[in-house]
């Protein structure tokens, strides 16, 4: 994987609508204290990708995990940050080679399935001359392992200050041991984790997710 500078000059943001305003409100106040679960509830085509990545920016997130369901989601999920005017480094972490999209090779994201490499760019986040200011993953559910494997490397990986599952109910009681990883914070560590999906019929797990309504 070869880290990719990001360049100067942020993109115009586009305007929420004021019911997108009222949920990024509600779920920063919600998950601004460590260790809070939320779960956003919202119908398919209404922005909840642009909701989440607003909120992630109203926690002044630096370390952020994005989990789609398919590669395109990842793709597409990518490129919607670097629209919303973030440049920080970004790799996707699944079976794609972001280098054979040219979407993605334009919009400067990178793809890698090493836990070491990964490790590498985690434990570098920070405020320091030698650090990158900020790391976005975003990975499919079916590569959460190997966001889980950084944690078996010889680099210091800090938890991530907020991950973000996407279409939430696919994962509601999934035995899947490989899925579950991301509700586990001593597999996946993250400080807040938020939950999204337009289906919340069958996403009802209490002990899981708490409403951004609490």
């Amino acid at each position: 994987m070869t880290v990719v500078a990001a360049t100067p000059g942020l993109p115009e943001k586009r305007a929420l609508f004021p019911d997108q305003v009222e949920a990024v409100n509600r779920l920063a106040r919600h998950l601004r204290r460590p260790g809070t679960r939320g779960l956003y509830v919202a119908a398919t085509g209404t922005g909840k990708t642009l909701v989440s990545i607003r909120v992630a920016d109203e926690l002044k997130a630096r370390l952020v995990l994005f989990v789609v369901p398919t590669l395109d989601l990842a793709a597409q999920t990518a490129l919607a940050w670097r629209r919303d005017g973030h440049t920080e480094h970004m790799v996707i972490v699944s079976s794609m080679d972001a280098a054979g999209r040219d979407a993605l090779v334009s919009a400067r994201v990178m793809s890698s399935r090493d836990p070491v490499a990964l490790a590498a760019l985690m434990s570098v986040v920070g405020e320091g001359e030698d650090q990158i200011p900020a790391l976005t993953l975003i990975c499919t559910y079916d590569s959460l392992d190997k966001i889980q494997e950084t944690r078996n490397t010889a680099y210091t990986v800090p938890p991530f200050d907020l991950a973000i599952m996407d279409e939430a109910h696919r994962i509601a009681g999934r035995p899947d041991k490989k899925w579950a990883a991301v509700h586990d914070n001593q597999r996946i560590r993250a400080d807040r984790r938020l939950y999204m999906t337009a289906t919340p019929r069958i996403f009802a797990a209490p002990d899981l997710a708490e409403s951004a309504d609490t």
